[in-house]
Parts: structure tokens; sequence; C-alpha cells
């Protein structure tokens, strides 16, 4: 209901509001629950701004969109995939996130294979 138009302006007061998150759990063993809620901010900010590991996730989401040939991938295609993938590397302490790109470079030789 916090979101919803409503003829009163009070709906201006959550303009800068993406969402309120609301959460209730329990610890193991325990009866009492918690909870706790906050406030996603709107920050509409460019695709390219966002940080690296956003991007990163980003690329991994897309790969795993165009695998299961998803309804939502849009114009996903593994080629885009790399390239943000490459692009947002950042600190790869272990090495997971090149080996990502490897195996997405893989399946796309693939895919040139087969044709």
């Amino acid at each position: 209901m916090r979101y919803q138009k409503s003829e009163v302006k009070e709906d201006e007061k959550y303009k800068d509001e993406l969402m309120l998150v609301k959460l209730r759990y329990k610890k193991p063993n325990e009866d009492k629950s918690n909870y706790f809620d906050t406030i996603v901010k709107n920050n509409s900010e460019s695709f390219d701004k966002s940080s690296e590991n956003h991007r990163f996730a980003a690329s991994v989401a897309m790969f795993g969109m165009i695998l299961k040939n998803s309804k939502f991938k849009g114009e996903s295609n593994v080629n885009k995939a790399i390239f943000i993938a490459e692009n947002s590397l950042g600190k790869d302490e272990f090495g997971y996130r090149k080996e990502f790109v490897e195996l997405m470079k893989k399946y796309q030789n693939m895919l040139n294979i087969d044709r």
C-alpha cells in the first residue's frame, strides 16, 4: 500500500524509494522471530556506471538466460555477456571470474563449430 497512487500528495514522500524490504526470521532453535526492514533508494544510474560486481553478476544472469533460452533474455547474446564480464572482472583474487569468461568463450566456440 505504501507506493500505490492516492489522491493525497503523501506519495511524494516516497518518490526517491525503489522499494521497502521487510524481513522476519527465526534463528535455529529459537521461538522469537526477528524483524527488520530497509529502504532501497531509487538511484537511477546508468548500467555502465554501476559497480563491477553488479555488472559481472548481470553477465552471469544473462548467460544463464541464454542457456535456458529464457523468454526474458530480450536481446541478450553470448558476445554481449562476454563483453560485459570482461569489462567488469575487477579484483579476481582466485580467478573465478576469468574462468567464467573462458567458459562462456568455450560455449561460444561450440556454437560456431555446430554451424
